[in-house]
């Protein structure tokens, strides 16, 4: 016969208390991942963000379109209009807030942050979230993610751009998408 003594039998249940404790919570956060998980997707229809302790973000499904900008220096700046260092090369590689990337990849299904002011009586402001719905050559459909124009359908043309900040010492003009990638 086998007989338990109180001490063993309280120690016994503290260990399966923390070992049920550290499962359910385990359980718990995989539970909330995966509600976090559901709702994201259910958010941005058809784009798959998968949590898992880090954020790992799978490709959007679609047809995917690479926009490139024409970078130019502006008429009006005539002293830095006939300078060599300032090829196209260079000015593609620049990078100022409130200006688009050079490069931009874009996908249908992809969502995206408008960059500019483009016509603010109707929502479209600088920080609205879009979703891309179909590629062009020269523009984007997309439809409107934020507020109450939610699923209104809007075009995003390219726009000629220049940038906000005085850092760069010449002036500089940017003709893409004004748009940046938002996950």
């Amino acid at each position: 016969s086998v007989i338990f003594s109180k001490q063993s039998y309280s120690l016994s249940y503290k260990r399966r208390c923390q070992h049920d404790q550290s499962t359910l919570v385990g359980q718990v956060e995989w539970l909330v991942i995966l509600c976090i998980n559901w709702y994201i997707h259910l958010w941005f229809c058809g784009v798959r963000l998968l949590f898992n302790y880090n954020v790992k973000i799978s490709v959007c499904s679609g047809e995917e379109k690479i926009y490139l900008s024409a970078d130019s220096i502006d008429p009006s700046d005539t002293t830095s209009i006939n300078d060599e260092a300032l090829s196209t090369e260079f000015l593609n590689s620049i990078r100022v807030a409130g200006l688009p990337n050079h490069s931009l990849r874009l996908k249908v299904g992809c969502p995206v942050m408008l960059l500019r002011n483009i016509d603010p009586i109707e929502g479209l402001m600088n920080g609205t979230r879009l979703q891309i719905t179909q590629l062009t050559d020269f523009m984007v459909e997309a439809k409107d993610l934020t507020r109450d124009k939610v699923g209104v359908k809007v075009i995003i043309p390219r726009l000629l751009i220049t940038p906000s900040d005085t850092v760069l010492p010449f002036k500089m003009r940017r003709r893409q998408l004004p748009l940046a990638v938002a996950f």
